[in-house]
């Protein structure tokens, strides 16, 4: 009563709150937008004066060594910095490895995707609590988004089936896209120590990747974060022997040879291949990529794997429709189960022979590869149950996990890695079609589009028309595709239609409704056609003047010494003859 009697005028009528127009609250909008957007350009501005204080010091040669004795080199994630003014403290993102090669990057130049954010603002602790072991990739360039977008009405290139074969440079390893290793490290040491070794070692590694794709050739995004490659470290280290899983479209482009090679040569670590999702090809592709990797990589056991039971039907269907249905169709429990139960006790026969007991008499199976190309799956059927959570979503799993296999091995233990991207020497719009990029936070779909129209017929497999506005002379386009597509499916195209058409064609080839998938080169895969150097000689690279050795007679890569600057030496591998012929082109 007494509410209500507050809520009445002195007239007796009651009284109720001004109603607001549209026009004012959306200015009222644009207002709070354009005051949290300064707020955030000033938050970078200070990032980005603090990542160049960082680089300043990482260059000087004189003091190499912070305030609290952690070296001023390397990749610098969430370190602390003080303002000059105020004393107050923030947190930057910074890269310093000598002098000429400092690139500065602040929290606005990453992507985050994966459960996590960089957040200037927060202290170590609650950082660690919100996102360790979030994947950072660096931003793309507003301007190569913008003119990827206005070639998208550029004509598409149909190109001949000899496209469809494997690029075999992905199965050689790059002499600058390996992935980071760790440093050594002894008992005694603290943990500190430890991981500010391994930093700097990391910003080396992440600013001599970032200068050759900057001067030489493209690079596909890679992990940033280094919490992330520490998670491959332990498992390879805890494993007896590593499964690296690749997918059965593109296994080249998903089994990283500066790992195979790291494994098996410089830490003696048998390995294994599984070839996963073989379900979505042809049993005659399988067939050709199991022999080629044999031939690839001798005394490696190469097993298949598929979380669904095959179904021949499935390759007989040409429409999308009706291959998503054959994709999607339920099966029972029971051959789900068996199924499964056969392909795991596969894997287990063809690693058993390999497997050798630590020191606490466990027999340990890392599963390491790309994300989503399917290891969750698989440690999953080694387990007889679902003990893992599982998505279609790239980089679902963030963490190793140590899960016990006693029902199907004695002892066993499989150990889950997170999917890691490695470097690769391939456009962009490669890594958005096998799976490994997240699709919501694709910037520019044309290109992938094209990729696939120039080897797909998409009009005919989506039964597309062209839309009105278009004449029937017109050749198609990637936007044609997308606003056609779009059109059908009754998308408004002035609102973000044609670019939501484009995610879902994505969608539909990293799910294997539209199969595309690459053929190996049945020759022999050794035989590449290059040669190995045969004595010692001078190369420049974009790094300077370096001198390449021959190669040692039980190693097939020949080494390359690169002088950073006056107190650190690289050694690149893989230098061929064909490879300085290159470099010294530059």
């Amino acid at each position: 009563l007494a509410c209500k009697e507050s809520r009445v005028r002195k007239g007796g009528e009651m009284a109720r709150k001004k109603p607001v127009s549209g026009k004012h609250r959306r200015s009222q909008l644009k207002l709070k937008r354009k005051t949290a957007a300064n707020r955030k350009s000033a938050k970078d501005t200070k990032n980005d004066r603090e990542s160049q204080s960082h680089t300043r010091k990482a260059g000087d040669p004189s003091d190499r060594r912070g305030e609290k004795g952690r070296p001023q080199t390397g990749l610098i994630l969430g370190e602390e910095s003080h303002d000059r003014k105020g004393g107050e403290v923030g947190f930057g993102l910074g890269f310093g490895v000598g002098p000429g090669l400092g690139l500065g990057l602040s929290s606005s130049s990453i992507v985050t995707s994966f459960g996590g954010r960089i957040d200037t603002g927060d202290t170590v602790e609650k950082r660690e609590r919100k996102g360790r072991l979030a994947t950072f990739f660096i931003k793309e360039d507003d301007r190569k988004v913008n003119k990827r977008k206005k070639n998208a009405s550029n004509p598409i290139n149909r190109h001949p089936t000899s496209i469809y074969e494997a690029d075999e440079a992905f199965a050689t390893q790059h002499p600058v896209f390996c992935h980071p290793r760790r440093p050594q490290w002894a008992q005694r040491e603290s943990k500190q120590v430890v991981e500010a070794r391994e930093e700097a070692m990391f910003g080396v590694w992440v600013n001599r990747v970032l200068t050759w794709a900057r001067l030489v050739e493209e690079v596909t995004p890679f992990e940033l974060n280094i919490d992330v490659w520490r998670q491959l470290w332990r498992v390879c280290e805890f494993s007896s022997v590593v499964v690296i899983v690749c997918d059965v479209r593109y296994p080249t482009f998903h089994i990283p040879p500066s790992l195979f090679n790291h494994l098996t040569q410089d830490i003696s670590k048998r390995v294994m291949i599984v070839v996963n999702k073989v379900d979505l090809v042809p049993c005659e592709l399988v067939e050709r990529w199991c022999k080629w990797l044999k031939a690839r990589y001798p005394n490696t056991p190469v097993v298949t794997f598929s979380s669904r039971p095959i179904d021949p039907d499935t390759h007989n269907k040409t429409g999308i429709n009706s291959r998503r249905k054959r994709l999607h169709k339920r099966v029972s429990k029971g051959v789900y189960k068996k199924h499964l139960d056969e392909q795991a006790r596969k894997i287990i026969k063809a690693a058993a022979p390999l497997l050798t007991p630590n020191p606490k008499g466990f027999l340990v199976l890392g599963v390491v590869g790309h994300p989503n190309v399917g290891k969750t799956s698989i440690v999953n059927a080694l387990c007889g149950t679902k003990r893992a959570s599982t998505s279609s979503t790239a980089g679902h799993t963030k963490h190793l996990q140590h899960l016990p296999i006693p029902h199907i091995l004695e002892n066993g233990v499989v150990v889950d890695c997170p999917g890691l991207v490695f470097p690769r020497p391939a456009p962009r719009h490669l890594t958005e079609l096998m799976g490994l990029y997240p699709i919501a936070q694709i910037r520019e779909t044309y290109s992938a589009v094209r990729f696939l129209a120039q080897r797909l017929k998409l009009e005919k497999l989506y039964g597309l028309r062209k839309p009105d506005w278009y004449d029937e002379d017109d050749p198609w386009t990637p936007l044609m595709i997308c606003e056609a597509l779009g059109e059908k499916k009754g998308y408004d195209l002035t609102r973000g239609g044609a670019h939501r058409v484009g995610l879902e064609i994505l969608k539909d080839c990293t799910d294997g409704a539209l199969l595309l998938a690459f053929h190996p080169n049945d020759t022999d895969p050794r035989n590449n056609g290059d040669q190995k150097i045969s004595q010692e000689a001078r190369v420049n690279t974009p790094f300077g003047p370096g001198i390449v050795r021959p190669a040692p007679p039980e190693s097939e890569w020949s080494l390359c010494s690169v002088h950073l600057d006056s107190n650190a030496i690289a050694y690149i591998g893989a230098a061929t003859v064909s490879q300085i012929h290159k470099w010294n082109e530059i």
